[in-house]
């Protein structure tokens, strides 16, 4: 029997007494663009269903999720606490599975809207506040809600291959992480540089909501002194079809790079603050990966790129944090508008130049 093409799918996570109109909009709009691979309203459950359960598996099919926030997003309970602190609440739960599985979140900010404070977000979705936004406005909603689509196209395009590997570094070494694109796997099976036979992964905890089998686990450790893997990958879909074995060759420095790249292009570079009265200029979100850089080079007030930021290096595979040494920040001289960067990469390619501008 064929394999059954797989294709890349969007969920559209909202609060219904938010943003019920906008959603629908932005769903008819993708469904048109990606029919059949665009889906929301998760929160139907079935009586006698593990809805935590439900949430995460239907989230984990998904490529992208679109995260649709209105001024009432955060919501308000009784006890005047807003919802997403609630441990049950619906949004919470598949914006915080989206994130734990490393699928990508787009936060879509309605007309007026504008992320919650850190205080009125739980822990595991702080990270949500360094994800770049998209703005939808009144007066330019269709080209917005275009600019969405496209965005999305573009992840689409990349996410074709039946089965892709990616890595999180660690101080234990790397983590391969797999991403298969047909939904429901019963046993995964790995091969690492040609050694010995096809291993078991293993499983996780969890059931799958639908078939009710194990889950499979979908990462495995690599060994933490070398740097490049040959990986064979085999698996057993629901219907207990063996598909694979799928060759990739895992290389630290370029994944490295290419999910530096991938956080790098959700988040601001770097921030501007204020102290008693002296206008500074941070670098700690980009130190934060700087195991990816071979440097990073900025200017104040011109694009001349004259100074080289100073930070220590460490192993690729160790997660390199704050180091004493490191320059995080330094103050802007008088009449300064703006800050260029520009990030060249332990692979030996280059960043575009940015420009940062100080807004008053």
């Amino acid at each position: 029997m064929p394999m059954t093409e797989i294709l890349p799918s969007v969920l559209v996570s909202y609060r219904r007494e938010d943003s019920a109109g906008f959603a629908r909009i932005l769903y008819d709009r993708l469904a048109q663009r990606f029919p059949d691979r665009v889906f929301m309203d998760i929160e139907k459950i079935e009586p006698g269903t593990d809805f935590v359960e439900s949430i995460t598996q239907s989230v984990r099919q998904a490529a992208v999720v679109v995260a649709v926030i209105g001024m009432r997003w955060s919501g308000t309970s009784v006890s005047a606490k807003t919802r997403l602190l609630e441990p049950n609440d619906f949004v919470r739960l598949e914006i915080a599975a989206a994130l734990s599985f490393k699928i990508r979140v787009i936060p879509v900010l309605l007309p007026k809207a504008t992320l919650p404070d850190s205080g009125d977000l739980p822990e595991e979705l702080l990270p949500l506040l360094r994800i770049q936004a998209l703005s939808l406005t009144d007066a330019h909603l269709q080209d917005d809600v275009d600019q969405l689509v496209d965005i999305i196209a573009r992840q689409f395009s990349e996410d074709m291959d039946p089965v892709t590997i990616s890595g999180m570094p660690s101080n234990q070494g790397w983590s391969a992480i797999l991403s298969i694109r047909e939904s429901e796997i019963r046993e995964i099976f790995i091969r690492i540089d040609g050694q010995g036979e096809f291993r078991s992964t293993g499983f996780e905890a969890t059931r799958s909501a639908r078939t009710g089998i194990p889950m499979p686990r979908i990462h495995f450790q690599l060994h933490k002194d070398l740097q490049d893997h040959d990986i064979e990958v085999k698996y057993i879909n629901a219907r207990g079809q063996v598909r694979g074995p799928f060759h990739m060759h895992f290389d630290a420095a370029t994944e490295l790079v290419r999910s530096t790249r991938s956080v790098l292009d959700m988040t601001e570079w770097i921030g501007f603050g204020g102290n008693e009265g002296r206008r500074l200029v941070y670098f700690t979100n980009l130190l934060c990966y700087k195991n990816a850089f071979r440097e990073i080079r900025y200017s104040m007030g011109n694009d001349s790129l004259d100074r080289k930021l100073q930070f220590k290096r460490v192993p690729s595979h160790v997660l390199p944090g704050i180091d004493d040494s490191d320059e995080c920040y330094f103050e802007l001289p008088p009449g300064c508008k703006f800050v260029c960067v520009k990030l060249y990469y332990i692979d030996g390619t280059e960043s575009v130049l940015s420009t940062f501008p100080w807004n008053e």
